[in-house]
């Protein structure tokens, strides 16, 4: 009898290398500022135009950061109580910042002098959100007074008030801060506003509280948080919810948008951000902090990421750059390397090529590699299927309960003709184990295929014992069940997609 070989396991092979270039470019942004405000850090905001400066809102004061040394540029203190949403103009020249209280204002600064230039008063309870709109010379706001104003800045004096909300309002957000706003609030809605008509075009449902509504770039989709959901809303037909995503233990809190690679950023009060692909809003990478996250930017650049906590942590990370010169040597060492092995080479057709080795000499301490003669450590079940047992081989790869051991097995079976002789004249106790493993990985792509005709198989030999044991009927009722409903998810997709 001929030796057997040991069986190769097939080992299906890594995923394509996605998840190691996410990591290498989300853990390159380094922790280059943590410090503690005191008061939560409720508010951050990025100018959209370079220098990319950034507004953190804390306590009574907001201070004005620079993208590029972190150091604090200007600090801006003079609000009679809290300081709420304090954010840039997209050229950084003006700040709007709001004063929590009995009686709220809004206040546009002069960044550069920090001179109040207007104060715009009409809210009656706290405002929670300042935008600018794209003419720069527009104000949006929304407060927990139920109510989202718009202000000529220029005029000092608010030129419309939408009532449509029944909450506190705490977000809003336009695509390239055009003509269409989409506010959140704690009535679980988010509303879209067309400011040329002044009113209320769509109602979107959360659901529950949305704390924060981000436009996707194209304009076409929104997302809206609150809860541990993100939802994401087709407002281009129709405003239909085409995605929902719970990637948090506790409520969502934040969103925003890396531009470096077009992920989308979470934060929330379970402590983490995360990093999500906007193709299949799978989770690609994720940072944890020491307290719940209240506030969360990303620079336009894609180079800065910023992220405040309830407990007063205020976190900003920047992206590490390779140096010029780093590049440069690079490319030295790699032309070297490529000149070295040109010398090296020897021209195939010429004398040396036909002559090249046969001035070499062997020294003592060459050695000859001799073939083991050793055999191969033969698995239990290897051993049975050397001596065509194959039922016990079945039975023997069952007991390692490694779907990579199982599947191998099987298909060697089926290949030497030898899986319907392995599934014979069995009884309930040893068709279980085998049925429960084949619907427990039938889902799995690299074990579907030979799953799928063991089971076929089984029905076809155990047809007629059908009705005589639950336990088999049971396991058999679910593999059909399963079959079933991958049929009907197959036929729905195909549909969507058409």
């Amino acid at each position: 009898m001929s030796d057997l070989q040991k069986l190769q396991l097939k080992r299906t092979a890594p995923p394509p290398g996605k998840t190691h270039v996410e990591d290498r470019y989300w853990r390159s942004f380094r922790s280059t500022v943590r410090e503690n405000k005191g008061p939560a850090v409720q508010y951050i905001h990025f100018a959209d135009n370079e220098p990319h400066d950034c507004a953190v809102t804390s306590g009574a004061r907001v201070e004005i950061y620079d993208a590029m040394t972190f150091a604090v540029k200007k600090t801006i203190s003079r609000f009679s109580n809290l300081a709420h949403a304090g954010t840039l103009r997209d050229d950084g020249t003006l700040l709007a910042a709001s004063a929590a209280g009995s009686s709220p204002y809004i206040r546009i600064f002069d960044v550069k002098t920090r001179s109040a230039l207007r104060t715009l008063k009409g809210h009656t309870a706290s405002v929670r959100v300042n935008r600018f709109s794209a003419d720069r010379n527009t104000l949006i706001s929304g407060a927990d007074d139920h109510t989202v104003r718009m202000w000529d800045i220029v005029e000092e004096k608010c030129v419309h008030k939408f009532l449509d909300h029944e909450d506190y309002v705490r977000s809003a957000d336009s695509h390239d801060r055009g003509s269409v706003w989409a506010t959140g609030s704690y009535d679980h809605t988010v509303k879209l506003w067309d400011i040329r008509s002044k009113s209320c075009t769509k109602t979107l449902n959360h659901g529950c509280p949305v704390e924060s509504v981000l436009f996707l770039p194209g304009g076409s989709l929104v997302l809206s948080a609150g809860g541990t959901e993100v939802k994401v809303w087709d407002v281009a037909a129709g405003g239909d919810c085409i995605f929902t995503t719970q990637h948090h233990t506790k409520a969502v809190t934040c969103l925003a948008r890396d531009s470096g690679r077009g992920r989308l950023l979470t934060g929330s009060a379970d402590g983490t951000v995360k990093a999500v692909d906007m193709g299949d809003f799978s989770v690609v990478f994720s940072y944890t902090f020491d307290a719940p996250v209240v506030s969360l930017a990303a620079s336009n650049d894609g180079a800065v990421l910023a992220a405040g906590c309830a407990n007063g942590d205020l976190v900003m990370r920047r992206r590490a750059a390779e140096s010029s010169a780093e590049q440069t040597s690079d490319e030295a060492a790699a032309d070297e390397s490529t000149r070295r092995t040109r010398r090296r080479t020897v021209p195939a057709g010429s004398y040396r090529y036909f002559t090249r080795g046969q001035s070499e000499r062997g020294e003592n301490a060459d050695v000859r590699i001799l073939p083991s003669k050793r055999k191969p450590k033969l698995a239990p079940y290897e051993q049975l299927m050397r001596k065509y047992r194959y039922r016990e081989t079945v039975d023997a790869a069952l007991r390692t309960n490694d779907p990579v051991v199982i599947c191998t097995v099987l298909e060697e079976l089926a290949t030497r003709g030898a899986l319907t002789r392995a599934l014979a004249g069995r009884d309930e106790a040893s068709l279980r184990p085998l049925l429960a493993i084949c619907l427990r990985y039938l889902s799995y792509p690299a074990y579907a295929t030979i799953l799928v005709d063991v089971v076929l198989a089984v029905l076809e030999m155990y047809a007629s014992v059908l009705g005589r044991s639950a336990t088999f009927d049971e396991l058999l009722y679910r593999y059909v069940l399963f079959i079933y409903v991958r049929a009907c998810w197959a036929s729905v997709s195909e549909c969507r997609s058409g």
